[in-house]
């Protein structure tokens, strides 16, 4: 594995996901001082994600026939810009439009990145992709963190720290592309043609990734909203929390890895499933702090921990689509759930925040029985 190929390209991932993970701390001061409801706000987080589900797969597929790594620099630069500009306006659409090309951004840095770190990693691609993972989830540990305190500090102009970030992180990655191009290259060479599509396991994968995807998003939109409305925290605190759930992601993303690398991929997606759903059952009936808090721990080990695996495992189910599989997995895992959080964003505003655990409780069961039907399968690199 090359480590240093694998670090840099995690450091671009922490500074392109870091705009996405920024999103729900605006969100919740859109809320807390702007008056939004929850409709308004799950609508900002529909619009970082509706295009991006589209978009990373045909990125993916770009990425497959005709590699360029400058869009890797690109997507982080079009992510944290366009997000850094929503603090300049204050209409609504206007905001929308730029969160919904800040995750177009996204979409372009995902695929070729992420197909980057699987020619690079060699036979331990588990760890290699938890570690780009770790990347990903630390910028949206941070990414609250960053712009609640941003915006604390300068109001809605602190919004501009994000796009000052996007713009030092690819200007610090871009030197060392080319010789990355090529050291991958040379690690890689004939395994693209080797093995063939299975599009059947892939297609019982894409359930689990649904489900995870709606967790994903409802941990990330709604539970520093029940903070903040159920349990009364200030909006600082609800961001702060945040970042503490995705601390945890952080953790537990290279954990999942190094375990999956030992007990398998398959087993990690289906630990990670029973581990959630009482989980988050758990989380609807407490009505104490500190109680929410602990409850956060087996809720981050159960997003985050098998993720390295679902991206492994589409990359193993798809092994002459490497660049469409990372597109489906790194889109739909984060960008499916955004899609459907208008709705639920609704349903809350009309019923609560508590019947939606319940939802997420289905969900979760559905994710889970799939996840028993799915099967490893030997890398090219082993075989």
């Amino acid at each position: 594995m090359d480590k240093k190929s694998v670090l840099l390209l995690s450091m671009g991932h922490l500074a392109c996901d870091s705009a996405s993970g920024a999103i729900p701390a605006l969100l919740t001061f859109c809320v807390a001082h702007l008056g939004y409801t929850y409709e308004m706000a799950a609508g900002l987080t529909f619009a970082g994600c509706i295009l991006s589900t589209v978009a990373q797969p045909l990125f993916g597929l770009l990425s497959d026939r005709l590699t360029k790594s400058w869009l890797i620099p690109a997507g982080i630069l079009i992510s944290g810009i366009s997000l850094g500009l929503t603090g300049l306006f204050s209409s609504y659409w206007m905001i929308f439009l730029l969160i919904m090309i800040s995750g177009i951004g996204g979409s372009i840095f995902h695929p070729e990145a992420a197909r980057l770190v699987n020619q690079v990693s060699g036979p331990g691609k588990g760890t290699a992709l938890s570690l780009f993972s770790v990347g990903g989830n630390a910028g949206f540990a941070i990414g609250p963190l960053i712009m609640a305190t941003s915006l604390y500090f300068f109001g809605e102009a602190g919004t501009l720290v994000t796009a000052l970030l996007s713009f030092l992180a690819a200007a610090a990655l871009l030197p060392y592309l080319r010789k990355m191009k090529l050291h991958a290259a040379s690690l890689d060479k004939g395994l693209a043609s080797l093995g063939k599509n299975d599009w059947n396991l892939f297609f019982r994968l894409t359930f689990c990734i649904f489900s995870r995807s709606l967790a994903f998003t409802f941990a990330n939109t709604f539970i520093p909203l029940f903070f903040l409305r159920i349990l009364h925290t200030d909006a600082l605190t609800a961001s702060h929390l945040l970042t503490f759930l995705f601390s945890i992601g952080v953790v537990t993303t290279l954990i999942g890895g190094l375990l999956a690398d030992r007990l398998g991929y398959v087993r990690m997606v289906q630990i990670s499933a029973f581990i959630l759903l009482p989980s988050m059952l758990a989380l609807a009936y407490v009505s104490h702090l500190w109680a929410a808090v602990i409850l956060l721990v087996p809720i981050g080990f159960s997003i985050f921990a098998p993720f390295s695996s679902i991206v492994v495992l589409g990359q193993q189910y798809l092994r002459r689509s490497i660049g469409f599989a990372s597109g489906v997995t790194f889109g739909i895992a984060f960008s499916f759930g955004g899609i459907l959080a208008p709705f639920m964003g609704r349903f809350a505003d009309i019923h609560g925040i508590f019947p939606l655990f319940f939802f997420m409780a289905l969900i979760n069961l559905l994710g889970l029985l799939f996840s028993l039907t799915l099967r490893e399968k030997r890398s090219v690199s082993q075989t």
